[in-house]
């Protein structure tokens, strides 16, 4: 009991801390992730409004595009006749910012109508003015171009503005499974329109997130590991002195048993020589007395039979048993006193052999056997079966009696429960008897079971393995 105890706790402590140190983890990734990402994001956004400067200054003044590309990163300009221009460090950079080039084009025209007309993007809408010579205007379209004449009546150098619309960037995924950042602009001057766009390889930006999640996957481990040692030592610390109490009783239990036997059977043997004295009317006092011995004698044994299967010293030799032969001397053993209550003993019993220990598999059906005669009314009856079942001899020990009520079913096999406690004492019980019945049955490998017989009574199932 106190291992399934300990095994509990210590799930317990694993589930909670371990729920916890998993959650803080996820967010710590989740921040730690979202960081890297936005790290890189804002190179992109920095370079690319460098790049986005140059480009508005040369494209206004037709210039080539020449642009220096730092690694992992390319450049690529669109003209409105859907040529490519691509700046980048590497072939394989520059195929695959030609490839996202043009995915990129496709989710901008699809999102924001980019690339098509500058009435269309621009209308109602925030541009900025770049000229040549570095003068910018910002604001809506209308008030922007009504400024351009008004600087331009006044003789105010701005030959060749351009129309600058930029995108917040977006992530890209290519046909190969690269994944990439893009940041879009539009550009539009008095004689060309082009699109551009300014990727940056994702590639360093997820390995060092994977980097990172291997780090707390490995944290995660290490730390499940550690909750799982603690909780197994605290879990053994708080049981300890559960422990101790727990064998200090039963030694306890065991000592004193073993010191009542010797006075109680000193008693039992005078009583019983004293019952042929002529004693008169102390006679009853007599009976008393060895009713009360006889009683306390039976206590004795059970508390004995308890503490030496909670020591591991209630020996069981597993051995070829004939259970029906078993069976059959426990019922003529009981016949007599069932037949001091007219109570009739219905026995089937087939030839079966099991695996186990013939004394306690009669000493359990003895107990089961008193306890069904006992409590069931005078007239009444008791069945007794064996029988084979595949790999299994079943043993059935039914009554008709008052039967044991639902509520009391699953504390029926508890020490010292019983569920009628005055009707017990009358009887003579102590709420032992099917405890050790129960530690007999589980030493012996088997199982036991309570269920309601079809008249009423109680219905114990007895199952353990056969030979062969």
């Amino acid at each position: 009991m106190l291992q399934k105890l300990g095994k509990r706790l210590t799930l317990l402590n694993m589930v909670i801390a371990g729920a916890i140190l998993l959650a803080m983890a996820l967010v710590a990734l989740g921040i730690s992730e979202g960081t890297i990402a936005a790290q890189h994001e804002r190179d992109l956004v920095r370079y690319a409004n460098s790049v986005f400067s140059v480009l508005s200054r040369t494209m206004a003044g037709n210039i080539e595009y020449i642009i220096q590309t730092p690694e992992r990163y390319a450049v690529v300009v669109e003209n409105s006749s859907g040529e490519l221009y691509v700046s980048a460090e590497s072939q394989e950079m520059t195929e695959a910012a030609r490839e996202t080039a043009l995915l990129a084009h496709q989710k901008l025209v699809e999102r924001a109508g980019l690339g098509k007309t500058v009435a269309k993007e621009t209308r109602g809408s925030s541009v900025t003015i770049v000229g040549e010579f570095g003068s910018s205007m910002q604001g809506p379209i209308g008030v922007v171009t009504s400024r351009i004449m008004w600087e331009a009546i006044r003789g105010v150098p701005i030959d060749f503005p351009s129309l600058v619309t930029t995108v917040n960037p977006f992530l890209l995924t290519g046909a190969g499974g690269a994944r990439y950042r893009v940041s879009a602009m539009q550009v539009i001057t008095l004689n060309k329109e082009s699109l551009v766009f300014v990727i940056q390889d994702r590639g360093e930006e997820l390995s060092a997130q994977f980097r990172l999640r291997g780090l707390f996957a490995s944290s995660i481990v290490g730390g499940l590991v550690l909750i799982f040692i603690a909780s197994l030592y605290l879990s053994r610390r708080a049981i300890e002195p559960i422990d101790k109490s727990i064998r200090q009783q039963r030694a306890f239990v065991a000592a004193a048993s073993h010191e009542l036997r010797t006075p109680l059977a000193a008693l039992a043997a005078n009583a019983e020589i004293l019952r042929d004295a002529p004693l008169g009317e102390y006679a009853p006092y007599l009976e008393s007395v060895l009713h009360v011995s006889s009683r306390m004698t039976l206590l004795v044994s059970d508390l004995m039979d308890l503490a030496r299967a909670d020591a591991g010293e209630l020996s069981t030799q597993m051995l070829p048993v004939d259970a029906n032969e078993v069976a059959a001397k426990a019922i003529q053993w009981m016949r007599p006193l069932a037949e001091q209550k007219a109570i009739e003993i219905i026995e089937s019993l087939e030839p079966t052999e099991m695996i186990g220990d013939s004394d306690r598999v009669r000493q359990i059906l003895l107990a089961l056997l008193d306890n069904a005669v006992r409590y069931t009314p005078e007239g009444g009856r008791v069945f007794v079966s064996v029988e084979r079942d595949g790999r299994y001899a079943r043993i059935r020990v039914a009554d008709t009696g008052e039967g044991i009520p639902g509520e009391h079913k699953a504390f029926i096999f508890d020490r010292f429960y019983r569920v009628d406690k005055a009707r017990s004492r009358d009887n003579g019980g102590f709420g032992l008897g099917l405890s050790i019945v129960k530690q007999l049955v589980e030493q012996m490998e088997g199982d036991i079971s309570l269920t309601d017989h079809e008249s009423g009574g109680a219905q114990f199932d007895l199952r353990f393995k056969t030979v062969g």
